[in-house]
């Protein structure tokens, strides 16, 4: 059954465009860049601690806590306020909370469908049920669907005329192909694409500067 199993999820994998490991590569980054800086490999080792399914919630929370995505989120998070001239800080990854709540069981992170149970249980009688108990979070997209409007001609310069900077780092053609659809649609996904691209643009740029 097993290796039956196996060459059922290969082909899987083979329908859908990706690899064992998750790899997706994206269309929007240049193949070439992708094999010199060895993105698939990278990838895959990022992927590496979340091979295994959690044998408890303990585990779980430990992995997450130690992988390369929180600090590449603090760094993230670090940049962007800085920029704008705020001093950021990270109040839930002190170390004393960190290990209260590696310490608490499962129930209460977990409970009935409901995440952060200890935080909602708390907040009993300060918050609105209906806010207390809601499963989404609020929606951010139109204050970017806006930005998008209001960069626009920026967006149409990163997609159109910055080769020179992106050649190296993105696909073209896909970059191009992706503003077009945001022309024709920019509630669709490709405004994201167009932010980072042009965030990239702009620091090479500033580095070139420099």
């Amino acid at each position: 059954i097993r290796p039956a199993k196996e060459d059922l999820q290969h082909i899987w994998y083979a329908i859908r465009g990706k690899t064992p490991n998750g790899w997706h590569p994206d269309p929007i980054i240049n193949a070439s860049f992708a094999g010199r800086v060895g993105l698939e490999e990278r990838w895959a080792r990022l992927q590496r601690p979340f091979a295994r399914a959690p044998r408890s919630s303990r585990e779980e929370h430990v992995t997450a806590l130690t992988t390369a995505l929180v600090p590449l989120g603090l760094e993230l998070s670090e940049a962007v306020s800085s920029g704008f001239g705020f001093d950021w800080r990270g109040p839930f990854l002190d170390p004393r909370l960190t290990e209260f709540c590696l310490a608490m069981p499962g129930d209460q992170k977990l409970h009935h469908g409901l995440n952060r149970m200890v935080v909602r249980r708390g907040l009993v009688g300060i918050l609105p049920e209906k806010i207390r108990l809601r499963k989404d979070k609020g929606d951010a997209s139109g204050n970017l669907l806006v930005g998008f409007q209001r960069d626009r001609a920026r967006l149409e310069q990163t997609a159109l005329h910055e080769d020179e900077y992106l050649g190296d780092y993105l696909n073209i053609d896909e970059l191009r192909s992706a503003y077009q659809r945001f022309a024709d649609n920019p509630n669709g996904g490709d405004g994201s694409t167009l932010l980072k691209a042009t965030v990239l643009a702009s620091w090479l740029k500033n580095i070139q500067l420099t």
